[in-house]
């Protein structure tokens, strides 16, 4: 290729570089587990509130009385008890409404939290003249708003704490759904993204085999067709979304440049430097895919003497670095947009798999022809 005339600003086969952050989950979580522990969690901080407020309301009023005492802790804790029972047809409650906004929850929080003071007031008075016949202050406005005054406070902070746990729960479980659609819509891309490349080889292929057999050159679009349909079994039994080893992707690679060998016998000239320790790295299944085809259309396609595609990898520290380029021949560059199609897709595809952590630069080399470089992480398969 010439390298002299290759401007990345009109040449479809440009420098690309593209990244986004991914979610590894692959659904949206149920949201059970966190409404059994919302239940949970609540229920126990309301029943250690009203044990808090009957250990301090008993010590309180214990050391301002001289008298016996162990005879009011049975209906102080009956009070309390209704307490508990009261906040929990609260939390009831709420939870019937979290799916409301949370304008509309904390005005039932606030007029349940009144009458449930009142509730618990009545409750109160009750109570005591069962206990204590004759002698517990009969009902009268003037007791009950000094009882009212006294429990309210509490109902208050009970209602407050119900309130906060619901509207907390809440924004976890839509933090939840939202990232398991943004996974599954990035399940979706990645699966798009790489069934993209299926009928575009396809069609470059079939145009190979429809050349041959217009050569009149028939055992060979026989061995092409054969190989073609090898490439594609294995292709389309992948995984979309999956890793494969460096190792299997150049296999794959081999039955396609087994099949364009068949084309271009006399051009085309391939040559494999990978360093033994990055054989077992992974990468998306068919990464290179697009990028040698690039060579084979625009370097190999148009030249009329041999062009060397060569693909290397080695290992860089934490991550692994993975060329394909194309050495020699004499093509004229010209734009296509075809080679837009294939660098962005390789560009998406590692983006979507690993985000800022993977590049690919694509331009002229300083030796001459086309160079692809991808940088990902260092996987290795255990």
């Amino acid at each position: 290729m010439n390298a002299g005339t290759q401007h990345l600003s009109s040449d479809e086969r440009h420098s690309s570089r593209a990244y986004f952050d991914v979610q590894e989950s692959l659904a949206v979580p149920s949201d059970a587990p966190g409404h059994i522990r919302w239940w949970l969690i609540t229920g126990a901080m309301v029943v250690l509130l009203w044990a808090g407020y009957f250990a301090g309301t008993s010590a309180l009023l214990d050391l301002g009385n001289a008298g016996p005492k162990s005879n009011l802790y049975l209906p102080r804790a009956i009070v309390d008890l209704a307490g508990i029972l009261i906040s929990f047809a609260m939390i009831y409650a709420l939870y019937g409404l979290r799916d409301s906004n949370l304008v509309k929850r904390a005005l039932l929080a606030a007029a349940m939290a009144l009458a449930a003071t009142v509730a618990q007031s009545l409750i109160n008075t009750k109570v005591f003249n069962v206990f204590f016949p004759g002698s517990s202050p009969a009902f009268g406005v003037t007791n009950f708003a000094i009882d009212f005054a006294w429990r309210i406070w509490i109902w208050i902070s009970t209602a407050g704490t119900i309130l906060a746990m619901s509207y907390a729960v809440d924004i976890q479980e839509r933090e939840r759904r939202i990232l398991g659609l943004q996974a599954l819509a990035h399940s979706a891309q990645l699966r798009a993204l790489r069934f993209q490349l299926n009928p575009h080889f396809l069609f470059n292929a079939l145009n190979s085999i429809a050349g041959l057999i217009s050569a009149k050159r028939i055992k060979e679009a026989e061995t092409m067709t054969e190989n073609l349909s090898d490439f594609l079994r294995l292709t389309l039994a992948l995984d979309p979304q999956g890793l494969i080893t460096l190792d299997e992707e150049l296999q794959l690679q081999s039955l396609y440049f087994e099949i364009e060998m068949k084309r271009f016998p006399d051009r085309l000239v391939v040559s494999v430097d990978v360093e033994p320790d990055v054989r077992d790295a992974l990468v998306p299944s068919l990464i290179t895919q697009p990028l040698i085809e690039n060579s084979v259309k625009y370097a190999i396609a148009r030249s009329n003497s041999p062009v060397e595609l060569a693909i290397s990898a080695r290992r860089l520290g934490d991550q692994l670095e993975l060329i394909v380029a194309d050495r020699g021949g004499d093509a004229e560059v010209s734009a296509s947009k075809g080679a837009h199609l294939g660098l962005r897709n390789v560009t998406e595809r590692i983006s979507a798999h690993y985000g800022e952590r993977g590049s690919l630069r694509a331009g002229p080399s300083a030796a001459g022809g086309f160079e692809n470089r991808i940088t990902v992480p260092l996987e290795l398969r255990l």
